[in-house]
């Protein structure tokens, strides 16, 4: 998620001892990603939210993540034009192939960008 922010001319990293993606200033830096995964009797489930043009009216409501002290934002924000979801997907696809095809060993034939891009579900 970072090399597509950076995809978007942003920069993204991580915080020491939190999770997700983040940006912003150190020290007053907000989070733009997360990943999760889930296991319950015996299946898993994982995912990730990368922060496009969402509302974040919800966020003042609850702590997201559990961290207090820290705020959240999205690519729209942080650029000051909309991103949408749909606007991001070949940037996530291409670094997913990347990533996930180098440290698999698979060859790149396995996944299609394509066949990746109609398995994204999106939501705003």
């Amino acid at each position: 998620m970072i090399g597509v922010l950076s995809d978007f001319d942003i920069v993204g990293g991580r915080v020491e001892g939190r999770s997700g993606v983040w940006v912003g200033v150190a020290g007053s830096e907000e989070k733009i990603a997360a990943i999760g995964i889930r296991v319950a009797s015996g299946v898993t489930m994982h995912g990730f939210a990368l922060n496009c043009s969402n509302s974040l009216e919800p966020y003042t409501h609850i702590i997201a993540c559990g961290i207090r002290d820290a705020g959240v934002t999205t690519i729209s924000r942080v650029l000051g034009r909309s991103v949408d979801p749909s606007d991001v997907i070949a940037s996530v696809t291409s670094h997913f192939l990347r990533s996930g095809l180098q440290s698999s060993g698979l060859p790149n034939a396995v996944v299609s960008p394509t066949a990746l891009a109609n398995t994204v579900k999106v939501s705003a």
